[in-house]
């Protein structure tokens, strides 16, 4: 038993002396934003030959490899294809090259793979898939109330975007507790001509009067459905929204602004929105422009905010 034993964990150590030497090439694609920068990390063992070599391919819609970047496994790289715009490669550790399409397009998306090729061992390879997406320059939301059913329905839209997006509507109460509104429905509207992009519109109904408080504060985020899990909203565009209740009558709300002298009286009416008022407030780095179209004679109307980054 004891010979046994011994021998096992012999053989184990053998084994493991194997695997660490053992030859390996890994590449991993970044999610790349349209018209920004990102990244290809491609990684080794230290084993390799001075001799040995890599290509990096982009892999066409026929299955076709296109060579883009070689490097060698000491200090240098260079690229092989000006097919995809500006590309770089450098050496970030003895074993790390990082490949950077500085600016990231349409063309960038789909198979890379790399292949690790020497004068007298097999050839390793390894793929991943680089998707890109395209961030809304813009979301608007519209508000509508209905008195009757105590109903607000808030849709949101978003144009040139890709791939299809999604909402998420979180509800802000007292202490900064955030609740998610579900129930979202989406309407999605392919844009002619390539590359492909979208104008979505997320639609949600709240029933406002199971919310106790006259005050309420709303985030839309509109963001791209890339790997379909929560971790996606992370790469899209936020709105805030603070909606004020409004307690006054419907015959406030028909009564004609051009009989009454009071400005401040004009402009409170100027600001009512299908039974509510809306204040925007100013956030670091972005601001808030309200447009609204209504008319005071009936119980509803449109607030379009459209939020303009300072930092684009």
């Amino acid at each position: 038993m004891y010979i046994n034993m011994n021998l096992r964990i012999h053989i184990f150590l053998i084994i493991l002396k194997y695997f660490k030497y053992l030859e390996t090439i890994n590449i991993q694609c970044q999610i790349g934003e349209e018209r920004k920068n990102a990244s290809i990390l491609i990684q080794w063992n230290q084993t390799q030959s001075q001799r040995d070599f890599f290509v990096l391919y982009k892999v066409n819609k026929f299955n076709h490899e296109i060579e883009t970047v070689h490097c060698d496994l000491i200090d240098l790289c260079g690229t092989l294809s000006n097919q995809f715009g500006s590309v770089s490669a450098h050496f970030h550790t003895i074993d790390t090259v990082v490949v950077t399409f500085n600016i990231v397009s349409r063309e960038h998306e789909g198979e890379w793979r790399v292949k690790l090729k020497s004068l007298t061992k097999m050839t390793l390879n390894d793929s991943c898939h680089f998707t890109t997406f395209a961030r809304p320059d813009d979301v608007r939301c519209t508000f509508e109330s209905h008195k009757t059913d105590n109903l607000t329905k808030v849709t949101c839209s978003a144009v040139r975007i890709y791939p299809k997006h999604r909402c998420a509507i979180y509800h802000y109460t007292i202490g900064n507790d955030s609740l998610e509104l579900q129930r979202i429905s989406y309407i999605h509207v392919k844009h002619e001509g390539e590359p492909v992009y979208y104008t979505s519109t997320c639609t949600l109904y709240f029933d406002y009067s199971s919310f106790p408080m006259p005050e309420y504060n709303f985030t839309v985020t509109m963001y791209p459905d890339v790997t379909m899990t929560e971790n996606d909203q992370r790469l899209g565009k936020n709105k805030s929204l603070t909606l004020l209740k409004d307690n006054e009558d419907e015959k406030y709300l028909g009564r004609d602004i051009n009989t009454e002298s009071s400005t401040e009286h004009k402009e409170k009416s100027r600001s009512k929105i299908a039974g509510w008022t809306t204040s925007t407030r100013d956030r670091v780095g972005s601001s808030l422009v309200l447009y609204e179209e209504f008319q005071l004679t009936r119980k509803s109307g449109e607030a379009w905010l459209l939020e303009m980054s300072k930092h684009p």
